[in-house]
Parts: structure tokens; C-alpha cells; sequence
């Protein structure tokens, strides 16, 4: 059965599909929130709008996850690494750009959680 990575819960959902919802990028966009208020964009788009509802409270332990949004000249990357490290030893460090500009803004959610399920997912290399 196809496996479609959704951004949102509001995402549809066709016959024969799974959805896997994308938790690291609902909390790296909270992260974002946290900081700036609800996100808009000009034109707004219906993503943004959806990004903005997405109900995460309660919902995910800190312990299984990392997040975090600032700019390189704040120090954002060099913390993650330090807590991504601290909690996750064994996770890949590809999924932290190598560098970020001081001007540049990162935000980054890693959420590692092992659960048992009757059906192995298919692994797959995505970056987005």
C-alpha cells in the first residue's frame, strides 16, 4: 500500500493510501510559532493556515524528540547538535545542515519513538 508523509491532520485520505503524519515538521513549525506568533506568508497559503492548527499539545513527550528555530547567529545549530548528541547518540548528523549564516533562520524538529507494529514500514532516504 502506497505511504503518503502528510504535513498536517487535516490532510485527505484517499482509498488503498496510508498517511504518516510528520510530526518533526509540525514541531519545528511550533518552534517557529513559539517565537513569531502563527505564521503567515503573503499570499498565505492554505498550508500555513493548516501548519498553524496543528493541535500538538500533550501529544508528544519531550523526551522522544528535539526542536528547535533561531538564527546562526544565536547559536541555534551549535545547541541542537549539543542535545540531539545528549539524547540521541546514535542519531544521523546528516540531518543537521553543516553550517548555518548568521542571518539565516533554522528550524528543526528530530523525533525518535520505537513502537511496535504488525506491518514493517518500508524505510525510505527523504529530505524535505
Amino acid at each position: 500500500m502506497p505511504i503518503t508523509m502528510c504535513a498536517t491532520l487535516a490532510e485527505p485520505h484517499a482509498p488503498g493510501t496510508d498517511l504518516v503524519f510528520c510530526v518533526p515538521l509540525a514541531l519545528a513549525w511550533r518552534k517557529l510559532q513559539d517565537r513569531f506568533g502563527p505564521l503567515r506568508f503573503d499570499p498565505q497559503t492554505p498550508l500555513a493556515d493548516a501548519m498553524n492548527r496543528v493541535p500538538l499539545d500533550e501529544v508528544v513527550n519531550p523526551a522522544w524528540c528535539v526542536t528547535g528555530a533561531g538564527f546562526g547567529a544565536e547559536g541555534v545549530l551549535e545547541q541542537l547538535r549539543s542535545e540531539l548528541h545528549a539524547k540521541f547518540p546514535d542519531a544521523d548528523r546528516r540531518l543537521l545542515p553543516s553550517r548555518v549564516a548568521p542571518d539565516e533562520l533554522l528550524a528543526y524538529g528530530y523525533l525518535s519513538r520505537d513502537l511496535q507494529f504488525p506491518t514493517v514500514f518500508a524505510m525510505r532516504d527523504r529530505w524535505f
